[in-house]
């Protein structure tokens, strides 16, 4: 959210489960790690902590997910999660979550770049969007700028 002191969820599949609209604090250790990412970085005993992304390989032992979170995963049977942050002028300002359900025990190196890669896309598209809006806007003006000068 812009106080960067709290974030939203937008998006969640299923929704029931993930409670969409739910406002959640930054002071949350993983969000923390997140949103301002502090460090340490590095690869630790559960989890591997990145400013392109945080894995989460052993939830019920992360020293970063607090206890509601990890009965949630548990009951979810959630082996993994990855999160992915996604910058705007070197803030990040949204993040994607992704859960490795049920068989699947963690993330594949080749699955964590396959999703840090689509994030950056996302962020791409963002930006090229932003972009476009802000050719159109200038554009308009410029138009009727001419339109004026050759009537």
């Amino acid at each position: 959210m812009e106080d960067r002191q709290h974030v939203v969820l937008e998006a969640g599949y299923p929704g029931v489960h993930h409670g969409i609209g739910k406002i959640f604090s930054v002071k949350e250790p993983y969000i923390d790690a997140i949103v301002n990412q502090p460090g340490p970085f590095g690869e630790f005993e559960n989890e591997k902590v990145y400013p392109a992304y945080i894995l989460i390989t052993n939830p019920q032992a992360s020293r970063l997910l607090p206890p509601d979170l990890k009965r949630f995963l548990e009951n979810q049977q959630i082996n993994s999660v990855l999160y992915v942050p996604l910058k705007v002028d070197d803030a990040v300002k949204y993040f994607l979550v992704f859960d490795a359900q049920a068989q699947e025990k963690r993330f594949a190196e080749e699955e964590v770049e396959i999703f840090t890669f689509f994030g950056k896309e996302l962020m791409k598209g963002l930006r090229l969007e932003r972009m476009d809006d802000i050719l159109h806007d200038f554009k308009n003006p410029a138009i009727a700028v001419a339109g004026l000068q050759s009537g």
